[in-house]
């Protein structure tokens, strides 16, 4: 019996291992599959978004973040309306975060002074019927004189806005990205 026990877990590790792979195969050929277009149309947006989504299933994040502001600048210089695009999907135990790359003129532009808010996280908590949305925890960069202040994950409370959590001004997308999953995981420790 044991031996079965043991056989059947080494089974379950190999398959998922191998789903894996599988998943990372899939999203490594759509990522190239995105480069060849981008090396035929470069000034189409959505194709760095879609570039950022596959960077991101492949735990690329930086390179992911990238790109989004790749697709960021270059809706800018066509002026689109797009207000944020999906940029990944965390999931853990008993939350699931959706993590949004805000590109609404008034979230992307730096005037002299300003707040900035490039991310959002919203935080949902799986139910059995689905999932019911918890907090939006954003990801704010203060400008004053067009310069940066330290990276604040934020959440509104009413006409308030309570500070999570700070970074260093340049802290990189998976820095923020650990950063967002500890507080998430501290103050959902109950679900």
């Amino acid at each position: 019996m044991r031996g079965r026990r043991s056989w059947l877990i080494s089974l379950l590790v190999v398959l998922s291992l191998s789903a894996s792979c599988s998943e990372r195969e899939h999203f490594s050929q759509k990522l190239k599959g995105i480069d060849d277009q981008i090396q035929k149309t470069p000034d189409v947006p959505m194709l760095y978004y879609r570039k950022a989504q596959c960077l991101m299933k492949l735990a690329r994040y930086d390179e992911g973040y990238d790109a989004a502001n790749k697709g960021r600048e270059l809706s800018i210089k066509k002026n689109d309306n797009l207000s944020w695009i999906f940029l990944e999907k965390i999931d853990m135990k008993r939350v699931m975060v959706e993590v949004r790359f805000n590109i609404a003129p008034s979230k992307r532009t730096s005037p002299e002074m300003c707040i900035m808010k490039p991310l959002s996280f919203d935080v949902w908590r799986k139910t059995g019927e689905g999932v019911e949305l918890l907090e939006t925890i954003d990801v704010e960069i203060g400008m004053f004189n067009d310069t940066p202040s330290p990276i604040t994950l934020s959440i509104s409370t009413g006409r308030k806005r309570l500070n999570l959590g700070i970074l260093d001004k340049g802290a990189k997308y998976e820095q923020i990205r650990k950063k967002a999953i500890d507080v998430i995981k501290e103050r959902h420790a109950n679900y």
